[in-house]
């Protein structure tokens, strides 16, 4: 097994059995992932494609179609997040945190641990 004991308990379960619980192992399977995406790739320029609509047939349009429509998701968040988000003293006065409460509301009775 790879690691101490202390890293291996706060580790995602399964990741022993994978081999990622390491930086190497990350690296492996990050380098692995990218091989996959470059021979899918690679794998559009090998034949004639027939979409629905003459764009379609660009080699790999689906994978930059989909890196472009990401991009402009993430974009839009930002955008639409302007709009949505509130200030920190949104609720103000009124909010709950602000109350003031009794020790024995706070459960900080004394006791003998």
């Amino acid at each position: 097994m790879t690691g101490s004991p202390e890293t291996q308990s706060k580790s995602m379960p399964g990741s022993i059995l994978l081999g990622i619980d390491t930086a190497r192992g990350g690296r492996i399977v990050t380098w692995c992932l990218l091989l996959i995406c470059a021979g899918l790739a690679a794998a559009g320029f090998t034949g004639h494609l027939h979409g629905y609509f003459e764009i379609e047939e660009l080699p790999a349009f689906y994978g930059w179609f989909g890196f472009l429509v990401a991009i402009g998701l993430g974009i839009a968040a930002k955008i639409i997040g302007i709009f949505l988000k509130r200030k920190e003293d949104y609720y103000g006065a009124g909010s709950t945190n602000l109350e003031e409460h009794p020790a024995s509301d706070l459960g900080m009775e004394a006791s003998d641990a």
